[in-house]
């Protein structure tokens, strides 16, 4: 009896423990989670010290804010007072502050890489996202913003331009180069805009110091460098005289902002392209031409100042353009010679003045045989989309739309025109008979956006017209269509760019 109770003690020990260890390692997991876990002990612990650090810079930022303005005697807010007060706070080297061209001021804390907004009221938001230049390299477009080597040979290779530097170092590359760059035209080189560029503000710039060497010369900082692209003749453009652009230019779907250019002959993001690619980029800004010798031939273009052979591709251009009255304009490209080039999926939205040889897209087709697809003109012009020049041109236009306040709709010796159309209102004197004229009610109508759109999936219904890579068009409620770059048919459906 006595061996049979020892075993009986034996098992139930054996069964307590056993317990016991599973609700110690159940209590542990608990205990771990609650440590480590997503709302755990150490995860708040980490989110209140962030909370805090958070609230401190803040603080920092409202208080220099609120001096800086007390001390401005019209009690404003400037870049240059409130980096003196938060440096006067904080010490030295704690804060940058940046100006983002657009009455915003950033405070950058280079410890915790946080970033605050000062508006011009001296309202204080953030933490936020700032959309700033990143380059270790800057002016050197054959490096990545790392320092890994380029090849350009291939668009997954392609130079990088990361920062407004390497924008001047491409100018000054393609200008005044040497036979590195393929005689200076980067003739079957691949470039690509890698972010969004604003030339007034701080964060689309590094340091301005420029690699190479050029019409735009190296600064010793962003604002000597902004200072020289945004006042003055501004930035130089790519591509000038016998130096002709000839590469293949891939936006990326970006934005070059508040590019400046005040010029005696030559004035566009490219001065002058023979045979290039220019595709998928969007330009604002100022630009105009004062040399009023007809001589000198004068053109100035959102994309292009000059074009022979080129093919562009979802250039959208917002720049307003103004010249003389020789000058040739265009919010895609100044003039066409020769080969005549092709423009597909491209618009213009900037105002076009001064002359009488402008148009929304093309100024003069000098080469009589350029190709105008799926765009439109959306803005004043002296003419609807290309301006010509001469009686009989082999000039082709599909599927384009006028709306801009223009004299004349398309030049009447035009004769290849297909599905275009104008808006009656907008056209003050002549008009060419082969474009279809409609209201404002009808162009603004949703059965009007259709009508473009069955004409891109249909092939030009039924023409057996190629309309791959024609963007699709996009229906407003009370406001004119407008294309959508970033949607275009593949030959069976409609694909968009992510």
């Amino acid at each position: 009896m006595k061996t049979k109770e020892l075993k009986g003690d034996r098992g139930i020990t054996l069964l307590a423990l056993a317990i016991t260890i599973i609700i110690l390692l159940i209590l542990a997991g608990i205990t771990i989670s609650a440590i480590t876990g997503d709302n755990g002990l150490i995860r708040n612990a980490g989110n209140a010290k962030e909370e805090s650090e958070i609230d401190n810079e803040k603080e920092i930022v409202d208080t220099c804010t609120v001096q800086a303005m007390g001390e401005n005697k019209y009690g404003n807010i400037t870049k240059e007072d409130l980096q003196n007060e938060l440096d006067n706070y904080t010490g030295e080297g704690i804060t940058e502050v940046l100006y983002d061209g657009e009455d915003t001021l950033y405070v950058y804390f280079t410890e915790t890489k946080r970033y605050y907004t000062v508006d011009i009221d001296g309202i204080v938001n953030g933490p936020v996202t700032a959309d700033r230049a990143e380059d270790n390299y800057p002016g050197d477009i054959t490096k990545d913003e790392n320092g890994n080597e380029l090849s350009g040979d291939t668009e997954d290779d392609a130079y990088q331009i990361n920062c407004i530097e390497d924008l001047c170092a491409l100018s000054n590359y393609c200008n005044n180069g040497d036979n590195t760059w393929s005689n200076n035209t980067f003739s079957g080189k691949y470039i690509v805009l890698t972010k969004n560029l604003d030339f007034k503000s701080d964060l689309s710039y590094i340091n301005g110091q420029i690699g190479a060497k050029g019409n735009i010369p190296s600064c010793n900082s962003i604002e000597e460098l902004k200072e020289l692209l945004t006042t003055g003749e501004g930035f130089c453009p790519i591509g000038i005289e016998n130096n002709t652009f000839r590469g293949h230019f891939n936006g990326d779907y970006y934005t070059l902002s508040n590019l400046y250019m005040n010029s005696d002959k030559n004035a566009g993001v490219f001065g002058a392209c023979w045979n290039a690619e220019i595709k998928n980029i969007l330009v604002k800004g100022e630009m105009n031409v004062r040399n009023d010798l007809s001589s000198s031939l004068v053109q100035a273009g959102g994309i292009t100042g000059w074009s022979r052979g080129c093919t562009f591709i979802n250039c959208i251009n917002y720049a307003n353009i103004k010249g003389v009255s020789s000058a040739r304009m265009g919010g895609i490209s100044g003039v066409e010679y020769n080969d005549g080039s092709q423009f597909i999926n491209c618009a213009n939205y900037g105002t076009i003045t001064g002359g009488s040889n402008g148009a929304g897209i093309l100024g003069w087709d000098w080469s009589m045989n350029s190709k105008i697809y799926n765009s439109v003109n959306a803005n004043v012009a002296p003419n609807g989309i290309v301006a010509c020049g001469y009686a009989n041109t082999y000039t082709e236009l599909v599927n384009t739309i006028i709306y801009g306040k223009c004299n004349s709709s398309i030049e009447k010796g035009i004769t290849k025109i297909n599905h275009c159309f104008y808006l009656i209102e907008n056209i003050t004197s002549s008009n060419n008979e082969l474009i279809v004229g409609y209201n404002e009610t009808k162009m603004k109508s949703e059965e009007f956006v259709e009508e473009l759109n069955t004409f891109i999936e249909t092939g030009g219904n039924g023409d057996n017209i190629d309309t791959t890579g024609w963007a699709k068009w996009v229906y407003h409620e009370s406001d004119f269509p407008t294309l959508d770059i970033k949607t275009t048919w593949d030959g069976t459906k409609w694909k968009t760019v992510e």
